[in-house]
């Protein structure tokens, strides 16, 4: 909503983005709270006294094009969590070179998990440590601590 809202249209607007997010962790969504304005559900349980219909209000949610990557990846966990959907056929009729090469694709699709960020202390303390190490030894710990 690119206009004022007044103080008790606000309120609506907190009150339905407590319950969309509650309704959306539920169903296995996760979105920012700014989407939310957008949803024509949301949009007019704000503006009028209505209360938020939230199964429209998710269907609307599940068809914004932000949310299709969450959607496929949640109805692959589906997919292969069932022994007996067609993906496990498929997997099935794959040779073996076939099934690494879907692995990958799917791993690639995945987000890089984020590393914690070091303070500069503690990414000189582990520069240190790594001094007294043996050279073959460096990199591999200097892996496992972030650094490169």
């Amino acid at each position: 909503m690119n206009f004022e809202l007044t103080p008790q249209e606000q309120a609506r607007l907190d009150s339905a983005g407590r319950v969309l997010t509650a309704a959306a962790t539920e169903a296995g969504l996760t979105a920012p709270a700014e989407i939310f304005r957008e949803l024509p559900s949301v949009k007019l349980a704000v503006l009028t006294d209505d209360g938020l219909d939230v199964e429209s209000a998710l269907r609307e949610l599940r068809q914004r094009p932000e949310m299709a990557e969450q959607l496929r990846a949640q109805e692959l966990k589906e997919a292969l969590s069932n022994a007996g959907s067609d993906l496990h056929a498929d997997l099935a009729r794959m040779n073996p070179h076939q099934r690494m090469t879907y692995g990958r694709q799917l791993g690639a699709a995945k987000p890089a998990p984020e590393k914690a960020k070091l303070t500069a202390d503690e990414e000189a303390i582990i520069t240190l440590t790594l001094r007294n190490l043996p050279p073959a030894e460096r990199i591999s710990a200097a892996r496992k601590a972030g650094l490169v």
